[in-house]
């Protein structure tokens, strides 16, 4: 809480204590919640506001994208003509961030510092870094997080040499700032491409203190075999093998990254996964004896010759047996067009006729999961199909204790319009009418037979 005394200096007819807890109270909000487009105008860029008692705003938060002009907004772009926009803005949020480390007396500490900015031009980023690395050596910032941007988003595989230049950029932060990295205890980073496979598993490693690790629309990839005239990019492994590091999350979202193994990772207790491709497991567990939570979200990517999707081909059960029988929450979000059946795409009809039958391939011999205690299954549509795969995890686990059965959507408009035509193919969709009574029988129909006390749950949409 902000101390409701006032300032040094001021007096009774410059303000009344009531005017200044109001003003305390609003500045704290304002940089708690992260406006500070707001807050710089209004305090940092005020010489009386500098006597207020800095020391006591313990969290901090700059987004870049609050320092774009009233008329534009922050979006990635697909070409160079719109980059001086956010150079400018970078520019901004550089200089509130200047002014607001030095404005507070010295014994001022902030004990989160979260900074969200776009890698621009390099001398704006060696600045961002140098003064977060001046504020965590002199103890001014006890834990940093960090949302690294880039400026473009990648369209198609013909921008990848150019998102490659991003992670070089990111490359020369990490040598020109390495004290901004002394106290990052998060980090963010988007649409980064490496060609240097060893990148992120030496930053984990280098990260004393980084806890939260999340890659969204990042890029890993194998170096080009000369043997081969294509130029087809091929997506990497990546590695972390860092037994010294604190990591206890790891976020990666729709990345292009081949496969993940986590060698060493001792702290690790949460992983959520989004990955494209289907010919082996995800993820690859060593030395996690902490992994408590697995989040797996399959997205097709590839097709084959026919124009279908490639089906997955191997078993959940041989990942969990072989790895993960430590975990206890796991949590399911395939949307694998053989599951989720919009009976409204011609191209389905066409591929799949009439057949909607699912038939799930049998676990491994043997196989039991005794340490599994939530259980959370996503799908689209089929919930009945669904209800076979829950009942086989559910007869599975020794103990599990909750069951989430999320219905992610009940209709597709044009899938509505076509069941009247297409009567088989709609049979095994399900929209559930949302009462009681309808929910409470697909609970029966899902512990039918089965001895369980697990609380079963099923979350429909809005």
């Amino acid at each position: 809480m902000i101390p409701r005394t006032r300032p040094t200096g001021s007096t009774k007819s410059a303000s009344s204590p009531t005017t200044w807890d109001v003003l305390l109270d609003i500045l704290g909000r304002l940089f708690t919640v992260g406006d500070v487009r707001t807050a710089p105008r209004t305090s940092i860029l005020s010489r009386r506001w500098r006597h207020l008692p800095w020391p006591e705003i313990p969290q901090v938060s700059l987004d870049v994208g609050s320092f774009f002009v009233d008329s534009d907004e922050w979006c990635l772009v697909e070409g160079r003509h719109r980059f001086w926009r956010q150079h400018h803005a970078t520019a901004g949020f550089t200089d509130a961030l200047a002014r607001f480390l030095a404005a507070p007396p010295s014994k001022r500490s902030i004990q989160r510092l979260s900074l969200a900015f776009i890698l621009t031009r390099r001398d704006y980023v060696r600045r961002i870094g140098n003064l977060v690395g001046d504020a965590s050596d002199t103890g001014r910032v006890k834990n940093v997080e960090l949302e690294i941007l880039t400026e473009m988003s990648c369209s198609s595989g013909d921008d990848a040499p150019l998102m490659v230049t991003y992670s070089e950029r990111f490359r020369d932060f990490l040598k020109d700032c390495p004290g901004a990295f002394w106290s990052l205890t998060k980090l963010t980073l988007e649409s980064l491409w490496f060609k240097d496979q060893d990148a992120l598993r030496n930053l984990v490693r280098g990260c004393n203190a980084l806890e939260f690790l999340s890659l969204m629309f990042c890029g890993l990839f194998r170096p080009r075999s000369p043997d081969l005239d294509d130029i087809v990019i091929r997506p990497a492994v990546l590695t972390i093998d860092a037994p010294q590091s604190r990591l206890k999350a790891l976020v990666c979202d729709q990345s292009y990254i081949e496969r993940i193994e986590l060698v060493q990772a001792p702290a690790l207790v949460e992983f959520q996964h989004r990955w494209f491709f289907d010919d082996h497991p995800p993820i690859s567990f060593g030395c996690v004896p902490s992994l408590r939570s697995l989040s797996l979200t399959h997205h097709p990517h590839r097709q084959d010759d026919d124009g279908d999707i490639d089906v997955m081909k191997w078993k959940l059960s041989e990942l969990l047996a072989r790895d993960g029988n430590q975990i206890q929450t796991l949590r399911f979000d395939f949307e694998n067009d053989e599951i989720s059946d919009h009976i409204c795409r011609g191209e389905w009809r066409k591929r799949r006729g009439e057949n909607t039958n699912l038939t799930w391939q049998p676990p491994s011999p043997g196989f039991m999961q005794h340490n599994l205690k939530k259980l959370s299954f996503r799908r689209a549509f089929n919930v009945y199909k669904d209800m076979r795969f829950a009942r086989l995890i559910m007869e599975l686990a020794v103990n599990p204790e909750t069951l989430t059965f999320g219905v992610k959507t009940l209709e597709c408009k044009d899938c509505v319009a076509a069941e009247p035509n297409f009567p088989d193919p709609a049979r095994s969709r399900l929209r559930l009418p949302g009462n009681c009574e309808h929910v409470d029988a697909v609970v029966k129909k899902l512990k039918d037979g089965i001895s369980t006390s697990a609380l079963i749950t099923i979350i429909l949409p809005d």
